[in-house]
């Protein structure tokens, strides 16, 4: 029998010794919590220790369970697609007039299989490099991977890492740069990343990769540390240097370091199937081994699912506006705590 909880009214064996996942990690819940909001439970047979955590938050029509929120995907403990239908059903009976959002990796588990649940609203994919210590890393990659590589050495290019407050603000510049200029998108708010840095970074869970050309940041990223794995959670460089190849530096170094450091995998998360082709072939480059992350959304009966498909469209159009604007990053952060919460 799978019975719902709310996440600080769990029995306290449930969870214990499963923080490997990133984004069951109580680190990272209680950043979501603090950046948008969210209220979670979790849905859990507490004679099998099977589990899942879901997100109530505010939707554009009303509240929605999602599950979960801002993350790359999740990874249930769960042995088949049907005992996933269970825990789904849980929550429907906890919640029955809110949308329910699943975005799963359950590697294991074979599309046709997953399929049983209804139709899938969106497919990604999720690569990980394995860094155990039997692997030989450079023949896993790409030639062409390892020729970029050498071109940005050959360039002076250096690679590095840091935990510092002054790497937070190189980074977000130049995030903000790319996420605006190049992608026209609204970016996350600096206050999500500060928080971040000190749940994460300042307490040695993370670090910041970075690519110097002499005095200029070419490339930088947020790492995370959870478990046996390093997570690549956001990355940027500079458009203008892509000719040097930062990012094969980048992550060349990111890669060897898991290894000399002990950690299993470099997890590169998510990438939209539609979307990303470039960026999936460049992580299969690397040696990325691809698995799938699927998206299945349910709507109770007499859903307003055309009312909230304007309402995005609008949100959407309100967010491209503030882009196109060209507006100072500090107006830009008022807009980005306001639009973001919305977009999950």
């Amino acid at each position: 029998m799978v019975s719902v909880f709310k996440y600080n009214e769990l029995p306290g064996h449930i969870l214990d010794g499963k923080e490997d996942i990133l984004f069951y990690c109580s680190t990272w819940l209680s950043v979501l919590r603090e950046s948008y909001g969210c209220q979670y439970y979790v849905t859990t047979d507490i004679n099998s220790g099977e589990f899942m955590i879901f997100a109530l938050i505010k939707g554009l029509t009303g509240p929605k369970i999602v599950s979960l929120p801002f993350s790359d995907y999740t990874s249930p403990r769960l042995p088949s697609a049907q005992a996933l239908q269970l825990h789904i059903e849980a929550i429907q009976r906890e919640f029955p007039d809110y949308p329910v959002v699943v975005k799963i990796n359950m590697a294991h588990v074979d599309e046709q299989e997953l399929s049983r649940l209804g139709p899938i609203a969106k497919k990604g994919s999720l690569h990980r490099v394995n860094t155990s210590p039997d692997i030989q890393l450079d023949k896993k990659m790409a030639g062409s991977f390892r020729r970029g590589m050498r071109r940005a050495r050959s360039r002076g290019l250096v690679y590095g890492t840091s935990c510092s407050y002054q790497s937070l603000e190189q980074f977000y510049s130049l995030f903000y740069e790319l996420r605006m200029q190049k992608f026209g998108l609204i970016p996350q708010p600096f206050s999500f990343f500060e928080r971040i840095f000190e749940q994460f970074i300042r307490k040695g869970r993370g670090f910041f990769t970075e690519v110097w050309k002499e005095d200029t940041l070419l490339a930088s990223a947020v790492v995370l540390q959870n478990g046996r794995g390093l997570y690549y959670k956001w990355g940027c460089s500079s458009k203008q240097h892509l000719i040097d190849r930062p990012n094969n530096l980048m992550f060349y170094e990111l890669i060897h370091q898991a290894q000399r450091e002990g950690f299993d995998f470099v997890d590169l998360g998510l990438s939209d199937i539609k979307e990303n082709r470039g960026l999936i072939r460049f992580k299969k480059s690397m040696g990325g081994e691809e698995s799938g992350i699927y998206t299945f959304e349910f709507y109770p009966e007499g859903y307003p699912s055309e009312t909230e498909a304007k309402m995005k469209s609008i949100v959407n159009s309100m967010a491209s506006t503030v882009v196109a604007s060209r507006l100072d990053r500090k107006t830009t952060e008022s807009f980005s705590r306001t639009f973001y919460p919305l977009f999950a």
